[in-house]
């Protein structure tokens, strides 16, 4: 059976029901339990560590969480004339970061406990920091079912469509997972999702899936400029 086959049913259900395989699979009772937070690389580390700062009220990290958290969006996923907040020493924040790497679930919603936290402390500029576009999330949901991150991915495949809402979000991932072999499958499942909710756009990437051998390619063009 094809992956794509197996994934897009689990994510229409993620997005659908709101809840992630653990919220299936949790037991009706648990008893809290303290355990050290493991950490991927050092960068991610250093970032929950500063995220965790802000959010307890510590504004001097607030700067740093941000800058840091921009440096693994990617090209055109941030508005470069945006002002970011003024940084004393970058020196300790240079970190290699793999894409999206401080999109993960748990460092993305510290992140923006941080930049609430910063907000109710009457830095209202930081309610900018937000990602807010869902040709973005949808980028992000992408590269993590890429590498088939898939609680990560549901979260950010959700959000594409509590944005977008699920005609448009269906149809702008399927586009963009089409710009990408590992997901190319499920983009075109999503597109004809897309195309079950009457999305016009949706059906004509359809008929020229069905037609052009030379699709991806065709997908593959620019693709990623796509507007929301």
């Amino acid at each position: 059976m094809k992956k794509s086959s197996l994934l897009l049913p689990l994510m229409l259900s993620l997005l659908l029901n709101g809840c992630t395989l653990e919220d299936e699979t949790a037991e009706k009772i648990v008893v809290p339990v303290e355990e050290k937070q493991e950490y991927s690389s050092k960068a991610e580390e250093t970032f929950t560590e500063y995220a965790k700062k802000c959010t307890t009220g510590d504004m001097s990290a607030a700067p740093k969480v941000v800058h840091m958290y921009i440096s693994s969006l990617q090209k055109d996923d941030f508005d470069k004339n945006l002002a970011l907040p003024e940084l004393e020493d970058s020196s300790e924040l240079i970190f290699e970061v793999k894409p999206y790497e401080y999109q993960k679930v748990n460092t993305n919603i510290v992140y923006e406990m941080c930049l609430q936290k910063a907000a109710s402390e009457g830095h209202q500029e930081y309610l900018n920091y937000f990602v807010s576009r869902g040709t973005v999330s949808a980028k992000i949901a992408r590269q993590f079912y890429s590498d088939d991150l898939l609680n990560d991915g549901a979260y950010w495949a959700r959000r594409v469509t509590n944005l977008l809402g699920m005609k448009t979000g269906y149809y702008i991932m399927g586009r963009l997972f089409c710009n990408n072999e590992k997901t190319f499958s499920i983009g075109a499942d999503l597109l004809k999702e897309a195309a079950k909710l009457g999305d016009e756009n949706a059906k004509q990437y359809l008929f020229d899936i069905a037609l052009n051998n030379n699709v991806f390619e065709k997908l593959s063009k620019n693709k990623d400029s796509l507007k929301d």
